[in-house]
């Protein structure tokens, strides 16, 4: 998807089918119960098929993922936790993943590395880190 796409897994139907709701440039609004089927030959969720929207049951082409589907890392480097104090009748744990360029509350979670897309580049602003 060359202009965006965002979606979101919203159940799995086996080890190789999952349902999402998703969203990009080339629709209105948002596609709900969309299945994805895993196809690629690792079982690894590196290529998939999507549901076209509105014609059940037909799949479109093939497309390479990239941390569609994956485990939880090994090492939490790149995890941010939220935790309520120990003081808190609700004690709950947060975890949100975020790519090793991601900024910090300083920057406000601005990515340090961040080249925009040449569809949406208007003009270039420096930006001054300290």
């Amino acid at each position: 998807m060359p202009l965006g796409h965002v979606a979101v897994v919203t159940g799995t139907v086996n080890d190789r089918v999952i349902t999402i709701d998703q969203s990009h440039w080339g629709q209105s609004g948002i596609s709900r119960n969309i299945r994805v089927v895993d196809v690629s030959p690792g079982n690894d969720w590196s290529a998939v098929r999507v549901e076209l929207n509105r014609q059940s049951g037909t799949f479109g082409s093939i497309y390479p993922t990239y941390g569609f589907i994956y485990s939880r890392p090994d090492s939490r480097s790149n995890v941010m936790v939220a935790e309520a104090s120990e003081n808190s009748s609700e004690i709950s744990d947060q975890y949100a993943e975020a790519p090793v360029t991601a900024g910090g509350v300083e920057d406000h979670y601005l990515s340090r590395e961040f080249v925009p897309h040449r569809r949406h580049l208007i003009s270039r602003v420096k930006r001054h880190v300290n």
